[in-house]
């Protein structure tokens, strides 16, 4: 008999076989930690021809969808450390992208019900299903709206992690339909947000415990401020609301041993740290290796604060030191890093 903690982390990207951004990096790496605490972990997410990583089929089967069935072809990640499913379908997924499609409403809304079929349908029934923002939060609506029809399902406890409040996948009352769930739910307590379906609303009403990335962050998101107008649906669930900070894989992320770096170098010696800094600025055309060098290492949006950094930025410059930014995101502020880069030649990449 298998006494391991089963259990089935989802979420949009999942490092290294898709990554945009912090999401990618936590999905990757908190389910393989799980797997060496003992857990027995499955991850899954959604397909895109941006997963080059081999894959072999393992089933399909339709998806109940509004008023059609969509086909579900579920994939595993050979090799994976740990087991990891792609959910694929061919009008929803066959492309290039994580985000920003105009009907991602509707694509993560399918993700959603097929993930939900593939709990029903395969042979792992987890004791915890762990959720991530917005794009699968309706899956906890799904499992808690339906125990009745299955009761397995209300064995299942439900973690619903927040990494980006601001982004809550607000959509018409026409994807709320797809689900198929009763239109009671379609309710201010529940799901509905100003007429519309607020699927992030949905993961916190429906969660048995709301994760945020860390403490402050869990305290931040009940003030108007940064509760994002959900700050009053948070304050009613405030005593599900955790706080755990985001770590980091130190087996990957460790100077001594990591090959992406040209010197390894360890805290009893630190030369191979200034011949790293050195390199790097020979690669990006930065002229004076002596002058410091500050980098920024982030999506370029707004809520990372890049505001009250823009002044700063030109301040830095001014006096000869040397700025590395990596980072995509809204072109207002793609657009002061390439200014920045033509005003100040050789100090900036």
């Amino acid at each position: 008999m298998n006494n391991k903690l089963k259990v089935l982390y989802v979420a949009a990207e999942c490092a290294p076989f898709i990554k945009v951004g912090g999401l990618g990096d936590v999905a990757g790496e908190l389910p393989l930690k799980l797997k060496e605490l003992g857990a027995d972990v499955r991850v899954v997410i959604p397909g895109n021809k941006d997963i080059h990583s081999p894959a072999r089929y393992k089933g399909d089967f339709p998806v109940s969808f509004g008023w059609r069935k969509e086909t579900c072809i579920v994939r595993e990640i050979v090799n994976a450390p740990v087991t990891t499913f792609i959910i694929d379908n061919y009008h929803y997924f066959d492309r290039l992208g994580v985000y920003g499609h105009k009907d991602d409403g509707e694509r993560f809304a399918f993700f959603c019900a097929a993930v939900y079929e593939m709990i029903l349908r395969f042979d792992f029934v987890p004791d915890i299903v762990h959720l991530n923002d917005w794009h699968t939060a309706p899956i906890a609506m799904m499992l808690r709206e339906n125990e009745r029809e299955h009761n397995e399902l209300s064995e299942i406890s439900i973690v619903y992690t927040i990494h980006n409040l601001e982004y809550q996948g607000v959509s018409d009352r026409s994807i709320f339909n797809l689900f198929g769930v009763k239109d009671v739910v379609f309710m201010v307590d529940r799901v509905e947000y100003y007429g519309c379906f607020n699927p992030m609303k949905a993961g916190i009403n429906y969660a048995d415990i709301i994760n945020a990335v860390s403490k402050t962050s869990a305290k931040e998101m009940l003030t108007p401020k940064y509760g994002f107008g959900l700050e009053g649906v948070l304050k009613n669930r405030k005593t599900a609301i955790r706080g755990v900070l985001n770590g980091i894989n130190q087996d990957n992320w460790n100077p001594q041993t990591d090959k992406s770096i040209y010197f390894n170098y360890n805290k009893d010696d630190i030369d191979g740290k200034r011949k790293n800094k050195q390199e790097l600025q020979v690669e990006l055309g930065l002229k004076n290796s002596d002058a410091p060098l500050f980098s920024v290492i982030s999506r370029l949006v707004s809520n990372k604060g890049l505001e009250l950094m823009e002044p700063a930025f030109e301040y830095i410059l001014k006096n000869n030191n040397q700025l590395v930014i990596l980072g995509r995101g809204e072109k207002y502020y793609e657009k002061i890093f390439a200014e920045l880069t033509e005003k100040y030649p050789g100090l900036v990449s």
